[in-house]
């Protein structure tokens, strides 16, 4: 299984603000999930949420003047989950007090038109709540289980700070965690445990466990996680730490299974691809045709962020993924 960078990339740059040179954590449709037939994605900047169309999922436009993006100007890291005729992009909405994030979901039939956004989960766990002043939830990813009837919710929580020459003072989630409901607006239950945390002896999650977008494989009946974990590595210098994408299955949500020893996407460290020469961040799948599409963020060694887009063959990735 192989994961093909698209030679274009990085396909996004970030938007001028007054705030950080960062675009990320992307989460996408494409053509036959939407009502106009356009590719959709949505990224955040720091803060706010950022809606962009595409004819061809290459070359991409920023709708600007959306005035229901009014409701995510405080949002930042997202996922878009389509039922039917109707979308709910769950989002990370971000309190007055930092730290103190919670996760919340908004509707729409059109993509354009948007509800008031919901609160649906905050952090009430003790394993949420790293100390008195980091109370927050991250990265929300949403799934639908069609066999369990079930909305599957991911969150991250917990920040770890990451050292290393090119990634100094950035913060990153320390666990996973899985709430469920039968109803998209929640209420959500969550599992009283985390699904995933930091393993000392797995070297690419043994500092954190990052994020995780999970989606429902219906050819597999599996539901299918990509995460980036967060790893420290030791050198002479000092510890150097990372992030890289990884693949998970399980059948229910409860046993995940990693089916990927190396990652499939990591940091460019021979400097090659200087857009992502420091972390490869959250991303975004979408099974388009015979392809599937999974568009990432990355982090270069001066700060900045941008998207790409990096995809593989349907049917090698399932292959693969039923072998295992």
């Amino acid at each position: 299984m192989k994961w093909q960078d698209h030679p274009e990339n990085p396909l996004i740059s970030p938007p001028k603000t007054i705030f950080y040179k960062i675009i990320g954590d992307p989460t996408i449709l494409n053509p036959e999930e939407t009502p106009d037939s356009k590719w959709h994605m949505w990224a955040n900047t720091v803060p706010g949420l950022h809606h962009y169309t595409s004819e061809d999922g290459i070359k991409w436009e920023r709708k600007s003047k959306n005035k229901s993006m009014k409701y995510f100007r405080w949002g930042i890291r997202c996922s878009i989950l389509k039922q039917n005729q109707d979308y709910y992009l769950y989002f990370e909405k971000m309190c007055y007090f930092i730290f103190r994030n919670r996760i919340a979901v908004s509707h729409s039939k059109d993509l354009y038109n948007w509800s008031k956004p919901e609160v649906i989960l905050k952090q009430n766990l003790p394993w949420e709540r790293q100390s008195w002043i980091t109370k927050t939830l991250l990265c929300p990813g949403i799934a639908y289980h069609p066999k369990q009837q079930k909305y599957y919710l991911f969150y991250s929580t917990g920040l770890v700070p990451l050292k290393g020459p090119n990634v100094t003072g950035v913060i990153e989630p320390t666990h996973i965690g899985l709430a469920v409901s039968d109803n998209p607006f929640g209420p959500f239950t969550k599992r009283k445990n985390p699904i995933l945390k930091p393993d000392p002896n797995d070297q690419w999650h043994n500092h954190g466990a990052g994020a995780m977008q999970c989606y429902w494989i219906e050819e597999l009946n599996l539901l299918v996680g990509f995460n980036n974990g967060i790893y420290r590595r030791q050198t002479e210098t000092g510890p150097v730490d990372g992030s890289a994408i990884m693949i998970y299955t399980s059948e229910d949500g409860k046993e995940w299974k990693l089916q990927t020893t190396e990652p499939i996407l990591v940091p460019n460290e021979n400097g090659r691809f200087k857009w992502k020469d420091a972390l490869v961040y959250q991303m975004g799948l979408t099974a388009f045709r015979d392809t599937y599409y999974l568009y990432y963020n990355a982090r270069n060694k001066e700060g900045v962020e941008y998207i790409g887009l990096a995809t593989s063959p349907v049917k090698e990735v399932n292959e693969f993924l039923r072998r295992n």
